[in-house]
C-alpha cells in the first residue's frame, strides 16, 4: 500500500496540487467524490443496476462506479494528508484510537455512540 501511496503523492506533485494553499479545495473535490459514491450507493440499493457515464464516455456497472468512487476518496485524503505534513496511516490510527472502545449499538445502519 505504501507504493501506491507515494505513487499517489508524486502524480500530485507533478500537478501542483501539493501546495498549502489548495487544501480547502482539495476537501471539496472529496467531498464531490463521496456525493458521487452517495448516490451511486443509493442507485445500487434500488436496484439500478447501470448507469450512463457522460464524463467518461461509456457504460459504467455501479459495482465498478463505487470502486472507483471510494479510490478517487482515498487519493484526495492521501493528497490531503500530504497538505496537513502527516500520513494516511497515522490519521487511520488517530481514529482507531478513539473509537476502540466505543460502545454503542447500529440503529438503522448508523453507529450511536453510548453517552
Amino acid at each position: 500500500m505504501k507504493n501506491i501511496q507515494q505513487l499517489v503523492i508524486e502524480w500530485a506533485r507533478k500537478r501542483n496540487l501539493l501546495n498549502k494553499q489548495n487544501a480547502y479545495k482539495q476537501a471539496m473535490k472529496t467531498q464531490e467524490e463521496l456525493d458521487e459514491m452517495k448516490q451511486h450507493i443509493f442507485m445500487q440499493q434500488n436496484g439500478i443496476s447501470e448507469y450512463y457515464s457522460i464524463k467518461q464516455g461509456k457504460t459504467v456497472y455501479v459495482n465498478e462506479a463505487i470502486k472507483d468512487d471510494i479510490g478517487d476518496t482515498l487519493v484526495t485524503l492521501i493528497i490531503q494528508c500530504e497538505l496537513q505534513e502527516t500520513s494516511f496511516k497515522e490519521c487511520l490510527e488517530v481514529a482507531y484510537n478513539e473509537i476502540k472502545d466505543r460502545k454503542g449499538e447500529t440503529i438503522n445502519g448508523t453507529f450511536i455512540k453510548a453517552e
